[in-house]
């Protein structure tokens, strides 16, 4: 389990102000979310996104690399990428990442 951004580090804020965010807000433990190595490699390289859901307040799991959909999420599962396409995150009752980021 690995620990990442959803909005990242990297971009130095460029963008925040379109969300009305600033750049304190990169390292808000509300734009941050723990996921199996393979899901946070295919998010760094732009393979697999999160969509917010306004009608449901949450994250959804969307892979935008079809090559991946057969894939092992992590080599300790048998979850593929197929499997989590389309799935809601699991998160601690008002802990969910926020759909700003």
């Amino acid at each position: 389990v690995r620990a990442t951004h959803l909005y990242k580090r990297a971009t130095l804020g460029r963008q925040l102000p379109e969300f009305g965010l600033q750049m304190d807000d990169i390292d808000s433990p509300r734009n941050g979310i723990l996921v199996a190595e393979g899901i946070e490699c295919a998010f760094d390289n732009r393979q697999l996104c999160f969509l917010y859901d306004f009608l449901h307040s949450s994250l959804i799991v969307r892979v935008l690399d079809p090559t991946l959909l057969p894939q092992l999420v992590a080599p300790s599962t048998s979850s593929t990428f197929a499997e989590i396409n389309g799935a809601r995150l699991r998160h601690p009752p008002d802990s969910i990442p926020s759909g700003e980021f």
